[in-house]
């Protein structure tokens, strides 16, 4: 693996400036607490390698907030991420304890998601495949799978927008990438359909799923 720089906060503040894209690869349930603006969160602890290569370019340049730095950088370089500028001295933590502005995602149990849809009329966002989601879904939840999102037209970001997957993970990397785009009224779903299904929420009648 070669030598990758640790970048203290003013030089990695410069390399953003310069146009190098923030990956996070912190779990998305410590991700959501607290991140650095316009990060992309892709979490170690999921499909890593799959969702890397399918939302970022290979030649893109980066710089990496992680916790586990030296896998972090292993697992990029091994499917090809050859363009990373460095990582942040100290992780998240080293740009929160400067005192530095952060974000966050606003993450609800499908107790009260339940309690929502009960009240108000937003949208609801279903980012997982769309054989999942064909297979059953929120009745009138809408599907924009996590790969379409960042070109995804059509949304309103004077509107609210609850988001899910199947089980948490991609919703994070989903909302990460809408926070991006400027959409901020948002609220992910804790334990996505899995979850879900255990409510009353209105859902579509299963489907056998195709082989």
């Amino acid at each position: 693996m070669s030598e990758i720089r640790e970048l203290e906060l003013e030089e990695f503040k410069q390399q953003v400036a310069d146009g190098a894209a923030i990956l996070d690869t912190r779990v998305p349930d410590i991700f959501e607490r607290g991140f650095i603006a316009k990060s992309l969160n892709v979490g170690l602890n999921g499909p890593f390698e799959k969702w890397a290569a399918e939302l970022l370019e290979k030649d893109q340049k980066l710089v990496i907030v992680a916790d586990n730095i030296e896998e972090s950088l292993k697992r990029l370089q091994d499917i090809g991420f050859n363009n990373i500028s460095g990582y942040l001295k100290g992780g998240f933590n080293a740009w929160k304890e400067d005192g530095k502005r952060f974000d966050m995602v606003i993450s609800i149990d499908t107790e009260e998601f339940e309690l929502d849809l009960n009240f108000r009329e937003e949208t609801v966002i279903d980012v997982r495949s769309r054989d999942e989601y064909n297979t059953q879904r929120i009745t009138e939840a809408i599907n924009i799978p996590l790969e379409e999102l960042s070109t995804y037209e059509g949304l309103d970001k004077e509107k609210y927008y609850y988001l899910h997957c199947g089980g948490g993970y991609r919703s994070i990397t989903a909302a990460s990438i809408l926070k991006q785009r400027g959409f901020n009224l948002l609220k992910n779903i804790y334990g996505g359909f899995n979850k879900i299904k255990e409510t009353r929420i209105p859902l579509t009648p299963p489907k056998p799923s195709e082989s």
